[in-house]
């Protein structure tokens, strides 16, 4: 029964001493590690979104110029054509007083052979 007592207790002494014991002051050390990595992590991603917004923002200023002179262009384009159909009508009112004639006919006489 003693052995068994002893055996028990020697047991229980090997099995809580195996199972290390973290302080205070270790636990929180640990804390303030990854929080100061997760700080590090959070001022890189900040930093590349901003470098992104700033690319995208400078893209969109392109894109914008860009329309805006496609417009331009396209309403030069359109007063050009105006212009261009304004003159080919003028044209072509001008050479209506002409008169358009396919054929002139004069005094029709018969060729044909006479019967019998």
């Amino acid at each position: 029964m003693f052995g068994h007592i002893f055996l028990l207790v020697t047991v229980c002494a090997f099995v809580s001493s195996s199972e290390p014991e973290c302080s205070k002051f270790h636990y929180e050390e640990k804390t303030l590690e990854k929080m100061i990595k997760t700080e590090i992590y959070v001022d890189k991603i900040k930093s590349e979104t901003e470098n992104m917004q700033q690319k995208m923002s400078e893209k969109l200023d392109g894109i914008q110029e860009d329309c805006e002179t496609t417009e331009r262009e396209l309403k030069e384009a359109k007063e050009d054509n105006k212009k261009a159909v304004e003159e080919i009508k003028a044209t072509i009112d001008g050479l209506s007083t002409v008169p358009a004639v396919g054929f002139q006919s004069h005094d029709i006489k018969n060729t044909a052979p006479s019967d019998g």
